[in-house]
Parts: structure tokens; C-alpha cells; sequence
């Protein structure tokens, strides 16, 4: 997390940016300027934050800090290993439809790739569309969104229906956390690193891991788990929201 201090009375000319590193390390840099964040963040990054502050400004919003929204974009692409490229029929796996790139949709595009695996397209044409609203929001009040899809007066769902899942935030323990995402029929989760992080998110339905970031399904193992936690390794479960399926669906 990077947090900014405004210049104090005392030292009229020195911004501090404090980068925090897990919830223990905390480094704090002063004297940052927007080029020493674009060399080291990437100028994309650093430019949406700076045009999400600037329109917090012109709602009249004081804050000198503020989420960035959920979503890393992240180019890496999975181990063959961990690709679920080839059916159990021996045929190939078609790509997924909906690969975020550099958006930060990766939370609705992760379940829109779900349901068109499980052949509801119109659904996950319509969740596609509407993932894009949801981009500037943080982890939980997209969940609170999804739910909110799913159960739209005028347009709900049928495929799908919410179910109690705050009994699945915050679960740790690799067997835990496996046994939940194997018995469960659709889980969309962000996945906890070791280093504390929580900004991207997935689906994991059919026995099968969606991850918008990839062109293709990765297979529910131990090692793709450790591909979406990243480098510093899988915790846990840090928010998550489970749904069943209409039987339908479950033929699929």
C-alpha cells in the first residue's frame, strides 16, 4: 500500500509517500516526485491513480489518500502444467472470452468466464458489461455488487443464486481453503499472499480455476494456487462469495 502525507507546517516543501509492505514493514520515502513513481510503478499505473485523485478533487472529495481499485494487471502467464487446455474427451479447450488485459475487471470477468463455461452466454455477456462499473470500487463492495447482479429486480440471474459465505473470509490453511473451493459449486474469491497483499481476485467452478489474467482455464491443483497468490505465496482466502448453481447448470 502507498499512502501520502501532505507537506506539514514545518516542512512546507516535503511530501512523504510511506510504502507498506504487508502489515508489519513500513519504508517511508520523502521528497517523491510523479517520475521516481512512474520508473518504478510504470506511468499507466501512476496515471490512473493521478486521474482518480484528481476526480475526487472535483467532487469536492478532501482525501489525501485513497484505494486503488481492485485488479493487478498481470501478464504472466500460467505453467502449462497449470492450463486446462484439453478436455476429458481429448478435445481442445477454447479460450477464454474474457481476458481483462490492463483493466481492472478481473473479479466480473473471472465469473463471466465461468458462465460461459457453463454455456450461459447471454449471463455472461451481460456480467461482462456490467463488470466495467465495477472497476473503481474495492474488493468487498464488488462481491456486494455481484450479489446485487445476481438478484436484480428486473433482470436477475436464474442461473445462479447467493449464498451465506462470510464464514469463508479470512480462511487459511492450504487444505481448508482447498477442501472449500473443491465442495463448493462457485466460488468467486481473492486469494491472501504471505506478504499481505489482496488486489486480485478469481472463480473457481467445475473443479477448474478462472483467472482473467489467462487466455485459459487453470486446473484446480496446488500449483496453480501458488501461480494466483504470486510470488510470496498463498495465506488464505481473504473475501470470497459462493453461489449455487440452478440444475441446469449442474449438468454442465
Amino acid at each position: 500500500m502507498i499512502r501520502y502525507e501532505p507537506p506539514t507546517a514545518e516542512k512546507q516543501y516535503q511530501a512523504t509517500f510511506i510504502i507498506t509492505c504487508g502489515r508489519k514493514k513500513e519504508v517511508r520515502i520523502p521528497n517523491v516526485t510523479v517520475g521516481y513513481l512512474q520508473y518504478y510503478l510504470g506511468r499507466g499505473f501512476v496515471d490512473k491513480c493521478l486521474m482518480f485523485g484528481d476526480k475526487c478533487a472535483l467532487n469536492g472529495l478532501n482525501q489525501p489518500s485513497f484505494h486503488v481499485p481492485l485488479g493487478d494487471s498481470n501478464w504472466d502467464t500460467a505453467p502449462d502444467t497449470c492450463l486446462f487446455t484439453v478436455n476429458k474427451n481429448g478435445d481442445n479447450v477454447k479460450c477464454l472470452p474474457f481476458v481483462q488485459g490492463a483493466s481492472n475487471c478481473c473479479l466480473g470477468f473471472s465469473l463471466a468466464n465461468a458462465l460461459h463455461h457453463l454455456k450461459f452466454h447471454p449471463e455472461a455477456h451481460d456480467l461482462y458489461s456490467f463488470s466495467h462499473n465495477l472497476s473503481e470500487w474495492d474488493a468487498t463492495t464488488q462481491l456486494k455488487q455481484l450479489s446485487y447482479w445476481v438478484h436484480r429486480p428486473v433482470k436477475g440471474v436464474k442461473c445462479l443464486s447467493v449464498k451465506h459465505s462470510k464464514k469463508f473470509d479470512g480462511l487459511r490453511g492450504l487444505a481448508e481453503c482447498m477442501e472449500v473451493l473443491k465442495k463448493e459449486e462457485l466460488v468467486v474469491f481473492v486469494p491472501q499472499s504471505r506478504d499481505g497483499s489482496n488486489t486480485h481476485a478469481v472463480t473457481c467452478c467445475a473443479g477448474l480455476i478462472f483467472d482473467a489474467t489467462q487466455h485459459y482455464p487453470l486446473k484446480l491443483s496446488e500449483e496453480s494456487r501458488r501461480f494466483i497468490a504470486g510470488s510470496a505465496g498463498f495465506a488464505g482466502i481473504w473475501r470470497a462469495r459462493v453461489f449455487s448453481l440452478s440444475k441446469q447448470a449442474q449438468k454442465y
